[in-house]
């Protein structure tokens, strides 16, 4: 190797040292990322998760009676609590209760006459049945001329009048049964008026308000409190 080409080989080497160093130089002396130079935000929530109490909607249910009448008997007061269906008031109802008191005992009329009936035509059509099996052993004594017509005419007249006498039984039972409906239809329709003139509870809950007292007249149309359901 000559001279010149050992100089030119140490140029060479020269020149990449020198190219390390400022790489090397400017690493360690360059500026910072954005992310160290630049303050750290604070850690933002991506949720809340807390405790609390939901209120549910306070229901208020006007109290009102179906007709006019008289208070006569307060069962709950304003502030008291009540099942369903517990009376809160009532309204005088002694022409109710009396009708109430008529058509039960109707009933129990039709009800006995019905009874009564039903025994007098179980023995009438015994009887009709025992007329009948004399009558046919009457026809047939007659029939072999050992019997007078007169037995056979006397027969025939007893079973007629004894069937007649079922068949008047059997008439008067249906009717009495149909009365004894009406009666029934009289005794509902009388426990119905009754019952409304009694307030009751429309369910579990408070008398909130009561706008009453003993004696005092009320109307269909006008409100006399206020009721709040349990739920």
């Amino acid at each position: 190797m000559t001279w010149l080409d050992c100089k030119g080989a140490a140029r060479r080497a020269a020149i990449v040292l020198i190219a390390g160093l400022i790489t090397f130089s400017a690493g360690c002396s360059g500026p910072s990322s954005d992310s160290d130079s630049a303050p750290r935000e604070a850690a933002r929530p991506t949720r809340v998760v807390g405790m609390g109490r939901v209120e549910t909607e306070l229901r208020i249910v006007d109290l009102t009676s179906e007709v006019w009448g008289t208070v006569d008997e307060i069962s709950v007061s304003a502030g008291g609590r009540a099942r369903e269906r517990e009376p809160i008031l009532a309204l005088r109802r002694d022409v109710e209760a009396a009708s109430l008191k008529q058509a039960v005992a109707g009933v129990h009329v039709r009800r006995a006459a019905i009874a009564a009936m039903e025994a007098s035509l179980l023995r009438a059509r015994a009887e009709a049945e025992n007329a009948r099996r004399r009558f046919d052993r009457v026809s047939a004594l007659h029939a072999s001329d050992l019997e007078a017509d007169e037995a056979l005419e006397g027969s025939a007249t007893e079973l007629e009048s004894l069937e007649q006498n079922v068949n008047g039984l059997e008439a008067e039972l249906l009717s009495t049964k149909a009365l004894l409906e009406q009666a029934q239809a009289d005794s509902m329709r009388a426990r119905a008026e009754l019952e409304r003139r009694i307030l009751r509870a429309p369910a579990d809950g408070q008398v909130l308000a009561l706008d009453l007292s003993i004696g005092s007249v009320i109307s269909p149309e006008r409100s006399v409190g206020a009721f709040g359901p349990s739920s």
